[in-house]
């Protein structure tokens, strides 16, 4: 089981079979329609089966253009066409972690501690500041982008404000 989350997510599938209708039902290709639902698909040869696993334990809402997945207790983001942008390498808490400024930045944590990384997981912030601090961390984050000219919209897509 996945949990997902209630946020759908618009990802082209090409098929490399055609589907077909055959006895009045719709017949698609395996493999698309796992991988669109982030499932890993392998082949067996020994048993001469299709193994379907679970990707990843946690896929969260769509922000910006970029996804929170979880891998036990370690997250990371990908972008909406299932790429990793940020490795799953980070604590998941369950409390933080989540894209901010527009898609500009994450605030992650490691080593007990959050900090911020820009959308190709390079660093903003040290890791250094407690939760109670993550106002304080989302401020010295969009500073660091301003001066080296990103501009953060003070909305997002949705309209929610993330100053």
């Amino acid at each position: 089981k996945i949990n997902v989350s209630r946020n759908p997510i618009e990802i082209p599938v090409i098929l490399e079979v055609p589907a077909f209708i055959e006895n009045g039902r719709t017949i698609l290709p395996l493999r698309a329609v796992s991988e669109a639902l982030f499932l890993d698909v392998n082949w067996n040869e020994e048993e001469r089966t299709v193994v379907i696993n679970n990707k990843y334990d946690f896929i969260g809402i769509e922000t910006a253009g970029y996804i929170r997945v979880d891998i036990g207790d370690k997250m990371g983001f990908m972008d909406i066409d299932g790429n990793i942008v940020i490795p799953i390498e980070y604590e998941n808490d369950g409390a933080f972690g989540y894209v901010q400024g527009n898609g500009t930045y994450a605030i992650v944590k490691k080593n007990g501690k959050f900090g911020a990384v820009d959308m190709k997981n390079k660093s903003i912030v040290n890791f250094s500041y407690p939760l109670e601090n993550i106002d304080v961390l989302r401020t010295k984050a969009e500073t660091a982008l301003k001066r080296k000219g990103t501009q953060i919209p003070e909305e997002d897509l949705y309209g929610r404000d993330w100053r």
